[in-house]
């Protein structure tokens, strides 16, 4: 048990430090601009928003720890949800997970993804056909070829769009 309390723990302080990463400099801007104007140069009429940071060590730990899709949406811009935090406990508590994310809107099919292959895996069996990599995970090697994917900035939209998995 205290392996899998240390994993989590761990799990915790990657998704921590990745919504620290990516607004960092927004909270230092908004403490030492709190009493100033704000300055807007002159040239410039509308700031183009930027995009978030694609790839790299987090959605890496990411797609390894809780799932293979969650890294590569993690370029996207979207975050961990708390019912895959539960997941990375495994026993009763991925088959709890895995039917609230999957089981209740895809059945036993998506509950049976979810558990074996990752927690989006089985919620976005209606949407998504099953990746060749992620069967591969079963055997470990598509895990590390998952894992690169989402630390070289893949995003699943491109590899959707590649693979043709829309259904």
């Amino acid at each position: 048990m205290k392996k899998y309390f240390g994993l989590l723990l761990a799990g915790l302080l990657v998704v921590s430090f990745n919504s620290m990463a990516y607004g960092f400099s927004e909270k230092i801007e908004s403490v030492c601009l709190r009493n100033q104007e704000p300055v807007v140069p002159e040239s410039s009429s509308n700031p183009l928003p930027q995009e978030p940071q694609k790839g790299g060590l987090v959605p890496c730990l990411v797609s390894c720890f809780y799932g293979p899709r969650i890294g590569l949406e993690l370029n996207e811009g979207k975050s961990v949800e708390p019912m895959e935090l539960i997941y990375f406990l495994g026993g009763p508590f991925t088959l709890y997970a895995s039917w609230e994310l999957a089981g209740k809107t895809n059945g036993a099919n998506g509950c049976f993804a979810s558990c074996c292959l990752g927690p989006r895996v089985g919620s976005q069996l209606h949407e998504r056909k099953i990746r060749t990599m992620e069967w591969l995970q079963l055997i470990g090697i598509g895990t590390i070829i998952i894992a690169y994917e989402a630390y070289s900035g893949k995003t699943m939209i491109e590899i959707e769009e590649a693979e043709n998995l829309r259904r």
